[in-house]
C-alpha cells in the first residue's frame, strides 16, 4: 500500500473516530449535573463515624426518580462517600434508616418497593435491609 493511501486510510479512521466521539463527549459533559438530588434524611451512628443518608434522585424523563440510602464515614474531618446501599426505583420518602449499633445500620422500605441494588457490607460497616 502506498504511503499517500495509507495515510488517506489513517485520516478517513481519524475522522470517523472524532465524528463518534466528539459529539458522544459533549452530549455527556451537557447532560452531567442535570440530576436533581434531594436528601431526604441524614441520620448519625452512635460514635458519629457513619451518617446514614436517604435522598432522592431526579434526572428528567429519560430516566425514573430513583431512592437511594448512602453512608458517609467521617474521617479526620474529611467525609467520604461509599457506594449506595440500597437503589430503589422510583419516589418514596418511606425508606427509615435506623442504627442496630455503631457499625449496623438497618434499612427498612416499604413493601413491594422495586430494589434495584442492596450492597451489606462496606468499610466495616453492616446494612441489614427488612420490608415494612
Amino acid at each position: 500500500m502506498s504511503s499517500r493511501l495509507t495515510r488517506a486510510v489513517k485520516a478517513l479512521a481519524t475522522g470517523s473516530l472524532l465524528f463518534l466521539v466528539v459529539p458522544a463527549l459533549a452530549i455527556m459533559l451537557l447532560w452531567r449535573g442535570r440530576c436533581e438530588e434531594t436528601i431526604l434524611e441524614e441520620r448519625a451512628s452512635p460514635d458519629a463515624r457513619f451518617t446514614a443518608q436517604t435522598a432522592q434522585k431526579n434526572c428528567g424523563a429519560s430516566q425514573p426518580v430513583a431512592t437511594l440510602v448512602r453512608v458517609l464515614e467521617q474521617e479526620g474531618g474529611k467525609s467520604s462517600v461509599s457506594d449506595n446501599l440500597l437503589l430503589i426505583e422510583g419516589p418514596t420518602q418511606e425508606v427509615q434508616t435506623s442504627w442496630a449499633d455503631a457499625a449496623t445500620v438497618a434499612i427498612a422500605v416499604p413493601r413491594g418497593s422495586k430494589v434495584v441494588y442492596r450492597r451489606h457490607q462496606w468499610n466495616g460497616l453492616k446494612a441489614t435491609f427488612a420490608e415494612r
